[in-house]
């Protein structure tokens, strides 16, 4: 029996300054959808996607990329550009009540990934010292662009290295009974507290 797995993405129209490698937004997205759809189906899922702002052709890679995966129930959430903050928070309230999840998962549009990303990261979330794993894995991981790091651990899980990080750029996994038991907490980011700020806490 497949895993219950509780996904929230948030896709916004406008692209990042820092952004390279795509001739805009909508190619990004397009590419990141693909590789979500992939690494989503080994589980069951019930997918959230609040397009803040976006216009129809976003509506539409959406249904086109996720309506025809059997193991996906999706449910479109349009908002009127109602920024980061606002809507990571959504994120946060909408998996908060989802009741049938066993595994929940925060998620923007600018991820590539690889076919058994979020299997793995799972894996790692059995391990009984794991409350959050992301899958944020770029060159300012090691060069230190995001700031300090605070590395104090590597652990080899699922054939992949994992790495203890101080921040997630608010996308990450957890089980259903951790989102809430922290929930005040990771939504202190939506207050501007800063990503490494609420990891902290």
């Amino acid at each position: 029996m497949k895993l219950k797995l509780a996904v929230a993405l948030r896709i916004c129209p406008a692209l990042s300054s820092t952004a390279a490698g795509f001739a805009g937004k909508f190619e990004m997205v397009e590419a990141a959808t693909k590789s979500l759809a992939v690494a989503l189906q080994p589980f069951s899922v019930k997918l959230y996607i609040i397009l803040d702002g976006c216009p129809a052709e976003y509506v539409d890679l959406c249904k086109r990329e996720f309506g025809v995966l059997k193991n996906v129930q999706f449910q479109l959430i349009e908002t009127p550009s109602i920024g980061n903050l606002a809507t990571y928070a959504r994120q946060i309230e909408l998996l908060s009540e989802d009741c049938e999840a066993e595994l929940v998962y925060v998620c923007e549009d600018d991820y590539l990934y690889r076919p058994q990303a979020l299997s793995a990261m799972s894996e790692l979330l059995e391990l009984k010292n794991v409350d959050f794993v992301t899958p944020l894995d770029h060159p300012d991981r090691y060069n230190c662009k995001l700031g300090p790091m605070l590395r104090s651990e590597v652990v080899a899980c699922a054939g992949w290295h994992w790495v203890e990080v101080a921040t997630t750029c608010c996308t990450f996994m957890t089980t259903a009974k951790k989102l809430k038991e922290f929930k005040d907490r990771l939504l202190t980011y939506s207050s501007g507290s800063g990503d490494v700020v609420m990891w902290l806490l």
